[in-house]
């Protein structure tokens, strides 16, 4: 049997530049053993000073990597993720707007996504919380028979937490990167 699978986007980061190529080469030498395709494959094949200067051009940034920008020693949320969560909300927010099950369930997904980005605790957003897991989730009684994309009514708490959640990240602030965890040194995972 074949099976197929694809990995999108790989970061490798080190605060210790000899371990930043052990780990670059580790990983190329993986995916060579796996006859795992790699785009752009000849660029990995350099010599230890370029593939230094290659991660440091990466980190002193800016570059957007899965919808964040790095800068140096900071995050935040790439300015295309900001301006969908702005456009999202604004569009569910019109009057005689009409708000699915799908439609809350994307905005709030990736409002989650954005605040994990800048460290922002929704802990304080409890009837948010609490409506998006009712509705998403497939054990739900409450659900009963509503789809996806049936019409649903959203409680006006519900939509004062998003709209807050909203402002606050549409506000970006830039973060520190928290510190590196070290890597695992098995070749078995």
């Amino acid at each position: 049997h074949t099976v197929s699978t694809c990995i999108d986007n790989v970061r490798v980061s080190s605060n210790d530049p000899q371990e930043f190529v052990t780990l670059i080469r580790q990983l190329m030498a993986r995916c060579d053993k796996a006859h795992v395709t790699v785009n752009d494959r000849q660029l990995w094949d350099r010599d230890d000073a370029t593939l230094l200067q290659m991660g440091h051009i990466s980190y002193i940034g800016p570059f957007v990597f899965l919808g964040e920008e790095y800068n140096a020693e900071t995050v935040r949320n790439s300015e295309k993720n900001v301006a969908n969560l702005q456009a999202a909300f604004a569009a569910m927010s019109e009057h005689n707007a009409i708000v699915t099950r799908r439609r809350f369930a994307s905005i709030v997904g990736l409002a989650i996504f954005m605040a994990h980005t800048v460290d922002l605790g929704l802990h304080r957003f409890f009837s948010l919380l609490r409506a998006y897991a009712r509705l998403v989730s497939p054990s739900s009684t409450i659900l009963g028979d509503v789809q996806w994309d049936q019409p649903m009514r959203l409680a006006p708490t519900v939509h004062a937490d998003l709209a807050q959640v909203v402002g606050m990240l549409t506000a970006n602030p830039a973060v520190h990167l928290r510190p590196l965890l070290p890597p695992g040194r098995s070749n078995a995972d």
